[in-house]
């Protein structure tokens, strides 16, 4: 319970802090898909499929958890910074969100069985545009396109150890979210033209399920001695059709007025990663993944996106801890040191031009007690050009994740 006082700072330090704009591509689809909420995996490049989860917790792949010694919790937060320019004008927006809250409890060590439920991010979207017209009619006017909102998730999952040391894991997950599209026009004050503003807010909610495998060590096939326990991992993550209520209306100066209100559904295509991991002289923690979502099936009340195209990425990275100091050792000694690279043919397709981003990644962890660490993580990326008609965003990324472990609900032997 010492640690409680660490939630509280985590949980409400977001109501404090105001930020907008994001990403412009956001407009597209669903907005932008979180690859982790964890401050660790974005350190080595976002995803880490045959990375087991120690003295941390990832959603990513329910089979990681299954190494978990005593209860954990994490939470944090991340910053989103872009650096937006069209070739002619440059603009910089920043936003900072809660990375979500998840608690893990280990049930049997021996199986490998462990209960993790949590509440994080899926989706974000965060842009605003403004663009200044010029009517003979009515003279200067203002438009601006606003959109604010995302898709979270709660889950509840578990892992297993197979015979043969296979790892196998899956959570039910529950999809809730609300976003709104607003578009807007100023008219200059000096002519008769009444402002106006059309709205359309979603508000979606469905079930969907992630599944995942780790396998046995295969580092004896290698044959040599700085390679051990080297896992393949593979996952799977479904969405259901989500139900979606929308609502369409003007706002202006009479008042708000609704003029369509319906249901429909949103298909959201499945998600599938690969991967391999392995330690390498003990002290690093080397993996590579791949990545691949087909955005090309994405529908909106039965209707395609022209926009979209499928996701693929890959990632490489590395974690490095001094195995030979982790307990007894200094302060500094303990840090732990992680590093990453990252591209990606992202979902969003302008212009008949697919949309490309090139990404690094950096973190470190330190130690705030016995196997708690207080994890930093920095991303810095390239996505777009100028070139089209298009935007090319310069973005920074920087998280914060707590995590700690207690001996709390656990079951000792006589």
């Amino acid at each position: 319970m010492r640690y409680l006082k660490y939630i509280i700072i985590f949980l409400f330090i977001p109501v404090f802090i105001f930020a907008s704009g994001g990403s412009l591509y956001t407009r597209v689809g669903l907005g932008e898909f979180y690859n982790t909420y964890s401050a660790r995996r974005m350190g080595f490049g976002e995803l880490g499929v045959a990375v087991s989860d120690v003295e941390n917790l990832s959603s990513y792949n329910p089979a990681s958890w299954y190494r978990l010694g005593i209860t954990r919790i994490e939470t944090g937060m991340t910053f989103n910074g872009a650096s937006i320019d069209n070739g002619s004008q440059s603009a910089f927006y920043s936003q900072t969100t809660f990375s979500g809250f998840t608690i893990g409890f280990p049930v049997d060590h021996d199986n490998g069985v462990s209960l993790v439920i949590g509440l994080v991010p899926v989706t974000n979207v965060k842009y605003e545009v403004r663009n200044v017209q010029n009517d003979p009619a009515v003279g200067d006017y203002t438009e601006i396109y606003k959109g604010d909102g995302g898709i979270s998730k709660i889950f509840l999952g578990t892992s297993y150890k197979l015979p043969f040391d296979f790892i196998i894991g899956a959570s039910l997950d529950y999809y809730t979210g609300n976003v709104s599209y607003s578009s807007k026009f100023n008219f200059n004050q000096a002519v008769s033209s009444t402002n106006a503003e059309f709205l359309r807010e979603n508000s979606y909610r469905g079930f969907g399920g992630t599944f995942g495998l780790i396998s046995n060590d295969l580092s004896g096939i290698i044959g040599s001695s700085s390679i051990k326990d080297l896992r393949f991992g593979l996952n799977f993550n479904y969405i259901s059709d989500l139900t979606t209520d929308s609502t369409l209306s003007t706002v202006s100066s009479i008042g708000t007025t609704v003029y369509n209100k319906g249901s429909f559904n949103t298909k959201v295509p499945y998600r599938i990663g690969t991967g391999f991991s392995f330690n390498l002289e003990e002290s690093f923690l080397i993996m590579a993944d791949y990545l691949y979502q087909p955005w090309s099936n994405f529908e909106e009340n039965s209707q395609k996106s022209y926009n979209l195209k499928d996701l693929q990425r890959i990632s490489a990275g590395f974690e490095y801890r001094n195995a030979k100091k982790l307990f007894g050792g200094t302060f500094w000694e303990q840090i732990i040191l992680r590093g990453g690279l990252s591209f990606e043919q992202t979902q969003y397709e302008i212009n008949n031009t697919g949309i490309e981003q090139y990404s690094l990644h950096a973190g470190f962890g330190i130690p705030i007690g016995i196997g708690n660490f207080l994890d930093f993580a920095f991303q810095y990326g390239v996505r777009g050009e100028t070139g089209a008609n298009l935007f090319k965003e310069n973005f920074y990324k920087a998280a914060v994740s707590i995590n700690f472990g207690e001996l709390w609900f656990q079951r000792f032997d006589r």
